[in-house]
């Protein structure tokens, strides 16, 4: 049987000068002459989006670490992942789990779901990040219920799935049902995707925002 297709990141020269004539030629220092592959045993995966994550190393010390989002097959339906990488392209064995974070909106039915749906058979697929202003992740996609024989691929009727992490990838439980968040947007007959994410600043109280 054929391997499943592994994500790959690349990292391009923003002045061309590996690739004279080519602007934004690889750049050589980063994973293997400028790309990186990201075999999930076992998973199906996809990365939709990145970000460039500073991280605390030490008092007032920081690095710069890439962080990636998407989707991969993990048992019988797709949750949620992110990934962490070092600037040379290595996996950041400090985050999540090895580098790894899988998150399942399963046990988060949206309103329109009764009882009866069942929960377990979800798939979920980020689309995009973001990080706030305390360092925490905020990652957007969509959910969505499917029969049970149908595992086949993320589209179906969605609804808008959100989840915040700490800067370690831990779910941060003060947000939403244990770090996660489903909304029904249009109804239980509509597709809800969320195709981006942006912070909104609020004054509550002062100078205080959150």
């Amino acid at each position: 049987a054929a391997a499943p297709p592994s994500p790959a990141l690349l990292r391009a020269l923003k002045d061309g000068s590996q690739f004279p004539d080519v602007d934004g030629g690889l750049d050589a220092e980063f994973g293997y002459f400028g790309k990186v592959l990201t075999p999930l045993t076992g998973f199906q995966a996809t990365f939709n989006d990145a970000t460039i994550q500073k991280v605390a190393v030490a008092a007032e010390a920081f690095e710069n670490k890439i962080l990636v989002v998407g989707t991969a097959l993990n048992g019988y339906t797709f949750d949620f992942v992110l990934v962490r990488y070092n600037l040379d392209g290595s996996i950041d064995g400090t985050f999540g789990d090895s580098g790894f974070v899988f998150t399942d909106f399963s046990t988060v039915a949206p309103p329109a779901l009764t009882e009866d749906d069942p929960p377990a058979y979800r798939n979920d697929e980020a689309t995009a990040l973001t990080i706030d202003s305390a360092g925490r992740i905020v990652v957007v996609g969509t959910t969505a219920v499917y029969p049970f024989q149908d595992f086949s691929s993320i589209g179906g009727l969605g609804n808008f799935a959100i989840a915040r992490y700490l800067p370690d990838g831990s779910l941060d439980t003060s947000f939403g049902y244990g770090g996660r968040q489903v909304v029904d947007v249009g109804g239980e007959f509509s597709d809800d995707r969320a195709e981006d994410v942006a912070v909104q600043y609020v004054g509550i109280s002062g100078d205080s925002e959150d």
